[in-house]
């Protein structure tokens, strides 16, 4: 499990990232997708597949179930104030800047179509190889680099574009 783990966790966070999901911490479910990974050892059974991607199809589905969670959720919690003010001036600059830049890379992870935006995240958030990407997406790992090629060029496109 101490492999498996960060890995999940490294997936949990990458899906989660910027959406409304706030509340829901990506710790929380990466735990909850370990513990179903430890019950269905026992009755799993062997098809040929990588464990790895068993273990992230799980990870995707207890992502997906946070979110039907959230979704169904219509209470409205506010946070605590904290207990001390921040002593750092330049902290709202650099949230604000912090932010920006999240939000840029959203924007510009939209741009491509979805398996793309899949294999960037698998590729580089989580830092699995060709072979692995493919046998998690059912793809063959040659899919897997042609696709990662053409998504990081549109990316540079159109970061050039945006820096004229």
């Amino acid at each position: 499990m101490s492999i498996v783990q960060p890995v999940v966790a490294d997936y949990c966070r990458s899906r989660m990232d910027g959406t409304d999901a706030r509340e829901i911490a990506a710790e929380d479910v990466a735990q909850e997708t370990c513990l179903a990974v430890l019950t269905a050892l026992p009755t799993a059974k062997t098809t040929g597949g990588s464990f790895l991607a068993a273990v992230l199809g799980i990870a995707a589905r207890k992502v997906a179930a946070a979110f039907r969670r959230r979704a169904r959720d219509r209470s409205e919690p506010t946070p605590d104030p904290p207990e001390r003010a921040t002593p750092e001036t330049d902290e709202p600059e650099r949230l604000a800047i912090a932010a920006d830049g999240h939000d840029r890379l959203r924007r510009l992870m939209s741009t491509l179509p979805g398996i793309q935006q899949e294999i960037l995240r698998l590729r580089i958030t989580v830092g699995m190889t060709s072979p692995e990407t493919g046998a998690v997406l059912r793809v063959s790992p040659g899919l897997v680099r042609v696709n990662q090629h053409r998504a990081l060029h549109k990316l540079r496109t159109i970061i050039s574009e945006d820096d004229l």
